[in-house]
């Protein structure tokens, strides 16, 4: 305890004025490490330690126990406590107050050191509630420095391949880009964390600080947070030395139980880092399965023209007639086993049955397994099959006596995603229809059913059973005649 105005040491003394400078003096404008000092009656020297969490006693104001004398805290002599030096009595002041005197990086580094380990003297060295607007700089500039150090490598090594020059060029206007939207998003977080870590404060018992206190413990805690900084692998682990930090500040600053402060801190984190692990094992799970949005783009046109092709083909060379399955088409009409699969489909090679393998193990099989599994596959169709499916294909020939004299509107052939390994198709998908005459037709899936109704007068015509909906038709489950 020294005076404010020459630096002079204030213990032992009755007077409340400096014998150096006569400024004036109280007790009570000091602010101490709890059970540091002791304070002595002015009557009796009973003496007395204050507990406070500034060192102060508590009432400041009693009765002496020793003499019965009514005291107050300012009249009463102070000592250091029995073997507590005089430089342990103060409240250390947290290195980021004191820029001016250290010199900001300085300042900035020893606080980002104590928020990383000693989190408590850190907060305890803070002016509560009164100097938010330091807190709030500190956090902001610890944030933008951590992104900035995390992204210029990443930055750099993405431009790099236009020269030195414009790799620098563009890696300072990210770094410009960085530093704005960091900043915006830091302060936008900060914000939101510290509402809802006073939020649940409050729901969870009596809290003695307000918003403030909370939000400064939040802000000072950013500094534990510089390991995110590490390039490419920071971003995994950096974020939990903040979020501890940011439980005993709190725990600290608001003088609540352990369990309170980790509730209230850890709620936003945590609901945070579960939707990202929901979100990603559902993009895998999506993935794997092939499950994701039915969409058949300008690729289907060119592939099922290709089909078309390869099936005129084979009934220019059959008399007309269509093949018993369509993977004769493979063995007989050198269509690729891919042309089967649409490049906009989540369907592969291996999911699609033929006879007793799959068309991926079936590419690498010799000719004479091949014809064998062909066969199979085209006797397992039934005999009174309408349609079937082959890969993202359904094939609808069946029953044509000759393809080259059919009407040239009747469908052979409907580029569909496979319903097993693509979601149902959203109304504005687009499918395209392989006709007798060779010609593609595109037909919007909306308004497939009074296509397919028109489709099924037509082969009324030729004494043909009706087509069901295309896009149901699956493998092993072939449509057929009533």
């Amino acid at each position: 305890m020294r005076c404010k105005s020459c630096n002079y040491r204030l213990w032992n003394l009755s007077s409340r004025l400096c014998p150096e400078c006569g400024t004036s003096f109280a007790p009570s404008e000091f602010d101490f490490t709890p059970y540091s000092v002791r304070f002595l009656c002015p009557h009796c020297e009973q003496d007395y330690y204050g507990g406070s969490a500034s060192g102060h006693l508590e009432p400041s104001e009693f009765d002496c126990s020793g003499c019965g004398n009514r005291i107050a805290m300012d009249e009463m002599v102070l000592f250091p406590t029995e073997g507590v030096e005089e430089e342990q009595t103060g409240v250390e002041v947290a290195p980021w107050l004191e820029r001016e005197k250290r010199g900001m990086p300085r300042a900035w580094l020893s606080t980002v050191g104590m928020a990383m380990v000693a989190p408590g003297r850190l907060i305890r060295g803070l002016p509560g509630e009164t100097d938010c607007e330091s807190g709030w700089g500190f956090g902001l500039l610890t944030t933008t420095l951590t992104l900035l150090t995390a992204c210029l490598p990443i930055v750099f090594l993405v431009n790099l391949g236009g020269g030195i020059a414009a790799a620098i060029g563009m890696t300072l206007i990210g770094l410009l880009i960085t530093v704005i939207a960091g900043a915006l998003a830091s302060g936008i977080f900060i914000t939101i964390w510290a509402a809802v870590a006073h939020g649940i404060l409050r729901a969870t018992g009596h809290v003695p600080g307000k918003l403030g206190g909370t939000a400064q413990a939040i802000c000072y805690s950013s500094g534990a947070g510089v390991l995110i900084g590490i390039p490419c692998i920071g971003i995994y682990f950096g974020w939990i030395w903040p979020v501890i930090s940011a439980v005993i500040m709190v725990k600290e600053a608001q003088r609540v139980s352990g369990w309170r402060a980790a509730a209230a801190v850890l709620t936003l984190p945590f609901t945070i880092l579960f939707g990202l692990v929901v979100a990603y094992g559902l993009l895998i799970a999506f993935t794997v399965a092939g499950v994701a949005p039915f969409t058949v783009g300008d690729g289907g046109l060119e592939e099922t023209r290709t089909v078309v092709k390869a099936l005129t083909a084979y009934a220019d060379d059959h008399g007309g007639t269509g093949p018993p399955h369509a993977i004769v088409l493979v063995t007989d009409v050198d269509l690729m086993e891919v042309d089967l699969v649409s490049s906009d489909s989540y369907s592969w090679l291996d999911g699609i049955p033929v006879g007793g393998t799959n068309l991926e193990d079936f590419e690498s099989l010799p000719d004479a397994q091949r014809t064998t599994f062909a066969q199979a596959a085209a006797a397992a169709l039934p005999e009174d099959v309408i349609a079937h499916r082959f890969g993202d294909f359904v094939f609808t020939y069946h029953g044509v006596a000759d393809l080259g004299v059919a009407p040239p509107e009747l469908w052979v052939v409907v580029c569909t995603f496979d319903p097993d390994s693509n979601v149902q198709p959203p109304g504005s998908a687009m499918l395209w229809v392989g006709l007798a005459d060779g010609n593609i037709r595109p037909v919007p899936l909306r308004t497939m059913p009074e296509e397919l109704a028109r489709q099924n007068e037509l082969r009324a015509t030729l004494n043909l059973p009706p087509l069901p909906d295309v896009t149901t038709v699956r493998h092993g489950q072939p449509a057929r005649g009533k």
